[in-house]
Order: C-alpha cells, then sequence, then structure tokens
C-alpha cells in the first residue's frame, strides 16, 4: 500500500501528445509519495504540480522528474518522478525508472499537469495497461 497522486485522464493525454511513449508497455498512472503506508491516508492535495525534466535510459525505461508543489524531493529522501513507458520483455519494471533520475534531462519548459492525492491499495491498480494508443 502507498500513497500518491494519480495522473488525471487530460492530462495523461496532454503529455502523449508531447512525449508519445518509447517503450510498448505504457505505465502513465501515478506519482508515489510514501510506500509502505497502511493507515488508508491520502497526501494533501497539491496547489501545483509540473514535469521538469524527461527519463529516457535508451533501452528499456522511460519517465519524467515531477515538482510538487515546488519540489522535486519526496519525504523519504527519493525523488518524485512519473514511469511513462517500459519494455516488460527486457525486464524492465517501474520501479527501475530510481536507476536513471540522474540521467534525466531538463525540459525546456516546465509542463503542468492534474493529479489526485490517493490510498493506493496496490501497484496494479487502475494502471493503464498495454501499447498507448493515442485518440
Amino acid at each position: 500500500m502507498y500513497t500518491g497522486y494519480e495522473i488525471e485522464a487530460g492530462s495523461r493525454q496532454k503529455l502523449a501528445h508531447l512525449f508519445p511513449p518509447l517503450y510498448p508497455n505504457f505505465m502513465g498512472h501515478h506519482i508515489t509519495e510514501a510506500f509502505g503506508v497502511k493507515d488508508g491516508s491520502v497526501p494533501e492535495q497539491p496547489q501545483r504540480v509540473l514535469v521538469v525534466a524527461h527519463i529516457d535510459n535508451g533501452e528499456d525505461v522511460e519517465g519524467f522528474v515531477v515538482s510538487i508543489d515546488g519540489s522535486s524531493d519526496r519525504p523519504d529522501g527519493g525523488t518524485y518522478h512519473l514511469t511513462w513507458s517500459l519494455d516488460r520483455m527486457r525486464g524492465a519494471k517501474p520501479v527501475h525508472t530510481n536507476n536513471h533520475i540522474d540521467s534525466a534531462q531538463p525540459l525546456k519548459q516546465p509542463i503542468e499537469i492534474d493529479v489526485l492525492a490517493k490510498f493506493f491499495i496496490g501497484a496494479g491498480q487502475s494502471y493503464a495497461k498495454g501499447e498507448y494508443r493515442p485518440k
């Protein structure tokens, strides 16, 4: 169980238009706040969420560094990020995005997105699954 911020559908579409997923398994679901949360609490709803950098390891993982109300630093010492796409056939998992944050390329212009603060029961809860198909 964990807390975080689910990406609103309109923001997911906006990002997908600007950054079509590079790898076959589209994620684009949430930004994690804290792991191991058992009490059902929900984080405070942020006022402003910005996508500030693009992550691509060139092989199988793509994501974004995100700023929540002016900071990319998570309370646990990690970095707020959004796993965008990956290639599961090559063994990639969403957690692998963490391994490539240091190589993220800053965006010329941050992109504001809308999110909903939530408590998540499990990693698979309402993920956007499969390949992304633009509308």
